[in-house]
C-alpha cells in the first residue's frame, strides 16, 4: 500500500471544549472535531478548518457500542445517514465494523493485545493505517491514507478513526 496522504489528530482542551485538530503533513489544520459527552452518550462534529460542520456522530448504544454517522448539509440539517460503526467481539480486541454508503469497512488492531498500531480495510484490501502515540506524544494518533483511495472520503475515513480512538 502506497501512502499519498498523512493526518495527525492532536487533542486540545480549549475552556470546556475538548477538540481534536487534524492537521496534515504540512502541519496545516484541515479539519476540528468537536467531542462530547453526555447522559446519552458521545457525540462527534467534524468541521472543515473554517468552522462548518461536515459531518455528526452520535452514539446510539453504549451497551452494543453504535454510533450512527451522519453527513450535514448546508442548513445544518443531519437527516443523511453515511453508516454504522458497531463494535465487534471483545472490548479488548479493538474490532469495528461499519456499514456505509461507500460499503463495508473494518478496523482492527494489527499485532499483539497491546498493540497502538490499527488497520482500516474495504473489501480485503487495506486503505489506512492508523497509529495510536504513546502518552509521551503531543500528537493522538497519525493516519496514513492509501493514494488511491478518493479524496473525498477522507473525512469520513477520520471520522471512523476518530471513533474508534474515542473508545
Amino acid at each position: 500500500m502506497t501512502h499519498a496522504r498523512r493526518y495527525r489528530i492532536k487533542d486540545v482542551s480549549v475552556a470546556y471544549h475538548h477538540l481534536f485538530i487534524v492537521s496534515d503533513d504540512e502541519d496545516k489544520t484541515v479539519y476540528i472535531f468537536h467531542y462530547q459527552y453526555d447522559k446519552l452518550g458521545h457525540t462527534l462534529i467534524l468541521m472543515n478548518s473554517s468552522g462548518t460542520v461536515l459531518i455528526n456522530i452520535r452514539q446510539i448504544s453504549q451497551i452494543h457500542i453504535t454510533f450512527d454517522i451522519y453527513a450535514v448539509d448546508d442548513n445544518e440539517h443531519h437527516n443523511n445517514l453515511l453508516g454504522v460503526l458497531r463494535r465487534r467481539g471483545p472490548p479488548w480486541h479493538h474490532k469495528y465494523i461499519i456499514e456505509s454508503v461507500y460499503g463495508e469497512y473494518k478496523i482492527d488492531r494489527t499485532g499483539k493485545l497491546h498493540s497502538h498500531e490499527y488497520k482500516l480495510m474495504q473489501d480485503q484490501q487495506s486503505i489506512a493505517k492508523i497509529h495510536q502515540e504513546d502518552q509521551e506524544s503531543d500528537h493522538l494518533a497519525s493516519i496514513e491514507i492509501a493514494e488511491d483511495v478518493d479524496k473525498k472520503k477522507d473525512p469520513f475515513i477520520l471520522t471512523l478513526v476518530m471513533i474508534q480512538l474515542s473508545l
